[in-house]
């Protein structure tokens, strides 16, 4: 019989040397965690349009059950950020800057310092997502201690089918690689078809990657073969952990479909792979959604609801559809394989609206990685770019068991709500509508799940949570379940059977029982004779890469074939013999713990091992040194217990024996030493108004007494006699126009003057001269400069010029004293003008287009003469894209470059800057608004464009004749507002359309026609 134990006599450890860690339990949720961003397709897919085209949002979402504090950093630079999220709720960490975490498209084949740690003080769950111009996908990021060195590559089969070679740069299959462990990690790469950095389909090439740092791979873009790099190898030597993010930089689901995206999803290492999956329809629209499979290994059979599907080999794929009518499907297989659901593009039906929902993957989590609780969150960015996702889901899969013990934000599902898997009656799900928020979802005995959203031309999905325990092998010792490093005890003689679950094809295994013998045989028996510890191994070697299919995929773990344990705990006094529990007359010294054999009274074969705690509690011999001072007669001693009278000075040696609480005896020897007192005294004489002796102070004579204490407790009394004689301090004023003479010296100069005069008894007296004196002063010259004005001895001054006064004093000493003074002038602009001197309007009308830069002069003028300027700085009062260059004397003039249309009023502001206002300065402004008056451009090279009747009372027809492939128009309002945006195909029979601008008021609109040769814009005037 035998029975796993979790821990191990600390005494017994230290003796034998067992390791005692266990296999951590890996799952999405943790403290630590890596990430970085792949390129984004939409980003750059317009570069020529500009914003909203090439903005970008990288985000996290953190959940969190308990109250804890994360941080997010890049280790190669100086980028950090701290934040808090609250127990039971998410945190949106948003504006990441890319330069720290985003790889942009051309940044393949390359290491770069983006890889972010993010750590919490407390267990998180944190997801990410990638966000562009209606593109939008999300994924889990799972912790450290999940992460593997072994993973193959799954991205969506690339489509390939943009027209424009431009546009064909974008859509290309990807996966990024983030280096997370100190030191340097090498990683071995083997491409399923050829990359876009010229590495060969097939041929394994190295990198090296220090911590934090991250590599993209795209696949080649060209027309010819495939650009799916599912079934790429990624291994990481010395075990060593990397973070795998894979997909697609842009690609349509399926590959012949009418919209595109970029989609992506955090890999699994190869170890967490499993043979079972629930997969469960989207709701939420009418299209049907894609499943693809891969597979860990060679010969890996395929079930589909219990049918034969297909046979794959290592890397291999296979994609079907998932009908909407389906709503679910059971997958079986016969080794360890990756399953993703891929969202549907949008129904070519709504092309022009963009129609509800884009292409997005989900990793779809193998049923042995079910997990009971988890902290989730919708994404949603609703920004002036129009990202918002409209509608959000959640898909459970529980088993049939536990439909009664699902609870959505504290709240149970209805089992009536879950419908069976088709395929299995084993599992049970349950798909529904959830609002934009954070969520709470727990099933006691545990669950799969995933979220998802749809939008407008946008959609995303994600894996709630799972667990990422490695399934690559399953190790039972007499059926019962193996962790590393456990410790397992049997009776000697007895025999032990050990088994092996592995989710290999092809393997090889070997025993090390420990004890010198091995064994290929699954299951072994075997039997210890010997009554020790055993340190045994099962060794597995495959046919795949990494430490999980190396030979060094070891599970070490502890057979104990000693005996059992019965454990006593006891107290004695320190040096007392111990006889008990079978034990006669031990010695004991100090905390000990007696150990002997007895018989199992069940288990007659197995020997039980008694060990007796001893708590040895502590006597004590304590020596006690004491004094006191003999004060002429006998007295009594009292201290630490003792009571006797000493009657002369001298030693005094006595013992006294105490118990203590725990019943062990304590022995006090007491040396007391009786000392006689000594006396001092001395007279001292002080010539201030205070006295310090011995820190105290003294303000008055007398007599004083302080008792110093000494070393033997017999204290020391000194006595001070103090005499005081304070010296006298006068002090006079005197004022004079001249010299002043006083006790031997001159003093020419005002002050207060201080002499010392001896005194008989020592104490000096001191006399103060407070000395004033005036005299005939000319030529004091005080320079100043100063702006409008100035107020000096009570005239206020308004020009510059030299000004002097005649200061008279009570002895009639007269001063004289001159001012030099200059004056500036705060400027005084009055107006900026259009140097055309035909538009005197009081604001400008600029012209403002896609296609055609304009300039304009504008002046700065002031009417005050006496002003000065040093410069002149032009600005916008609000930030805009246009250009102002100033000109002229101290940049009095300034040129104006309108580069595109605005709405809005634009405010050109002169800043004037002189001393007199020498930081914002003095400001002028100006407003100017955009039209399109007199714009028109025909370039035949271009196409041609026509609009028919013009001018028309807002019904026409637009003529593309010459213009070749789609045509896109805008059209725009005199003010330069875009009020309307339509495109068209032309067909070979159809080369116009009729438009009405019925609803819009008279006047002048322009419309701006691009076609794939060039664009042409045409005026048009309307009047009702």
């Amino acid at each position: 019989m035998k029975r796993f134990r979790y821990f191990v006599i600390v005494i017994l450890i230290s003796c034998l040397g067992l390791p005692t860690a266990l296999a951590q339990n890996t799952s999405t949720q943790g403290k630590d965690f890596w990430v970085s961003f792949m390129g984004n397709g939409f980003k750059t897919r317009y570069p020529t349009l500009g914003d909203p085209y090439t903005w970008l949002r990288i985000q996290l979402i953190v959940s969190a059950k308990r109250d804890c504090n994360c941080t997010v950093s890049n280790p190669n630079t100086s980028y950090q950020r701290s934040f808090h999220v609250n127990a039971n709720s998410t945190h949106l960490f948003d504006n990441i800057p890319w330069e720290e975490a985003y790889m942009e498209l051309n940044e393949y084949g390359r290491i770069l310092n983006k890889g972010l740690h993010i750590t919490a003080d407390d267990t998180i769950s944190v997801y990410c997502t990638n966000i562009a111009e209606v593109s939008f996908d999300a994924s889990y990021i799972l912790p450290s201690p999940a992460l593997g060195d072994d993973y193959i590559i799954q991205t969506y089969d690339q489509s390939s089918n943009e027209g424009s070679t431009s546009y064909r740069a974008y859509y290309t299959s990807a996966f990024l690689i983030v280096a997370t462990e100190e030191g340097e990690t090498s990683i071995d790469i083997t491409p399923k078809v050829n990359t876009l950095d010229g590495h060969l389909a097939g041929e394994t090439y190295t990198i090296v990657l220090s911590q934090g740092e991250a590599y993209q791979v795209r696949s080649h873009n060209n027309y010819s073969g495939s650009r799916d790099l599912s079934g790429t190898r990624v291994t990481a030597a010395d075990c060593k952990k990397i973070a795998v993010f894979n997909g697609n930089n842009l690609t349509m689901v399926p590959i012949t479909g009418a919209d595109s995206d970029c989609i992506f999803e955090q890999a699994m290492p190869l170890s967490a792979w499993g043979k079972k999956f629930v997969v469960t329809a989207s709701l939420g629209r009418q299209l049907n959604d894609f499943v693809k499979i891969t597979s860990a290994h060679n010969g890996n059979e395929i079930l589909k609801n219990g049918n034969y599907l297909t046979t794959l080999r290592e890397g291999e794929s296979i994609v079907f559809e998932l009908q909407q009518s389906e709503k679910s499907c059971f997958i079986e297989a016969s080794c360890s394989c990756a399953v993703y659901l891929y969202n549907h593009s949008k129904d070519p039906d709504y092309y022009y609206d963009d129609g509800v929902g884009a292409p997005s993957m989900v990793w779809i989590a193998p049923i042995e990685q079910r997990i009971n609780e988890i902290t989730f969150s919708t994404f949603n960015y609703d920004s002036e770019y129009n990202t918002s996702i409209d509608n959000h889901y959640v898909n459970i899969i529980v088993n049939a068991d536990d439909i009664q013990n699902v609870y959505l934000d504290g709240e149970q599902l209805s089992p009536l709500l879950f419908e069976s898997v088709n395929g299995t009656s084993e599992y049970l799900f349950f798909r529904k509508e959830i609002t934009h928020n954070s969520h709470h979802l727990t099933c006691a005995n545990g669950f799969n799940a995933h979220v998802y959203g749809f939008g407008h031309a946008k959609g995303y999905a994600y894996m709630v949570g799972s667990n990422a325990k490695n399934l690559s092998s399953t190790l039972t010792i007499n059926n019962e379940a193996v962790m590393p490093g456990g410790v397992y005890t049997f009776c000697a003689e007895k025999e032990v059977t050990f088994s092996a679950e592995v989710n290999y094809a092809q393997y090889d295994i070997l025993w090390d029982f420990g004890d010198g013998t091995t064994s290929t045989d699954n299951p072994a028996h075997h039997t210890y004779h010997d009554r020790r510890v055993y340190n045994a191994s099962l060794y597995i070697s495959t046919d795949v890469g990494g430490c999980t299919g190396s030979s060094s995929n070891t599970t070490d773990f502890i057979v104990d074939a000693t005996q059992q344990y019965v454990t006593h705990n006891d107290e004695v006094c320190e040096g007392e013999l111990y006889s008990g529990h079978g034990f006669n007359n031990v010695h004991i010294t100090n905390d000990t713990i007696l150990v002997r054999l007895q018989d199992n009274p069940i288990h007659n074969e197995c020997q039980d091992s008694v060990l007796v705690y001893i708590t040895a509690h502590p006597t004590y011999h304590i020596p006690i040194d004491d004094s006191r001072c003999w004060q002429g007669q006998p007295g009594v001693y009292d201290g630490y217990g003792f009571s006797f009278v000493y009657d002369h000075p001298g030693v005094y040696d006595r013992q006294l024996s105490l118990q203590t609480t725990s019943g062990c005896d304590s022995i006090l020897n007491l040396h007391l030493v009786v000392d006689e007192q000594i006396t001092h005294e001395f007279s001292h004489h002080e010539c201030s108004n205070s006295y310090v002796w011995d820190g105290r102070v003294y303000n008055s004579p007398g007599d004083y007494e302080y008792t110093y204490t000494t070393l033997g407790g017999c204290d020391s009394i000194v006595t001070m006699h103090l005499t005081m004689g304070l010296p006298q301090h006068t002090s006079f004023d005197t004022i004079t126009c001249g010299t002043f003479h006083w006790n031997g010296q001159d003093y020419t100069t005002s002050g207060t003057y201080t002499q010392q005069f001896t005194t008989i008894d020592g104490c000096d007296s001191i006399v103060d001269c407070r000395l004033t004196l005036s005299g005939n002063v000319d030529g004091s010259i005080t320079d100043i400069t100063e702006c409008d004005s100035l107020q000096w001895l009570g005239t206020t001054y308004y020009t510059t010029g030299n000004y002097e006064k005649t200061l008279l004093t009570t002895l009639g000493c007269d001063s004289i004293v001159h001012l030099n003074l200059e004056l500036g002038y705060t400027p005084t602009p009055t107006e900026i003008y259009p140097l055309d001197p035909n538009n005197t309007a009081p604001h400008w009308v600029v012209t403002a287009t896609e296609f055609q830069i304009n300039s304009y002069d504008f002046h700065l003028w002031d009417t005050n003469p006496h002003c000065y300027w040093d410069s002149v700085t032009w600005s916008f009062a609000e930030p805009i894209d246009w250009v102002l260059e100033p000109f002229g004397n101290k940049n009095q003039s300034c040129k104006l470059y309108v580069l595109n249309p605005t709405e809005d009023t634009v405010w050109l502001e002169a800043h004037v800057h002189n001393r007199c206002a020498p930081q914002e300065g003095v400001v002028q402004r100006y407003w100017l608004v955009c039209s399109f008056y007199g714009i028109e451009n025909n370039d035949l090279s271009s196409g041609s464009f026509d609009i028919i009747p013009n001018p028309n009372n807002g019904q026409m027809m637009l003529n593309f004749e010459q213009m070749d492939g789609r045509v896109e128009v805008k059209v725009y309002d005199m003010r330069g507002t875009l009020i309307d945006h339509i495109q068209t195909e032309n067909t070979a029979n159809k080369h116009s359309i009729t438009y009405n601008l019925n609803a819009k008021s008279s006047g002048i609109y322009c419309f701006v026609a691009t076609g794939r040769n060039g664009t042409v814009a045409k005026k048009v005037i309307v009047t009702h």
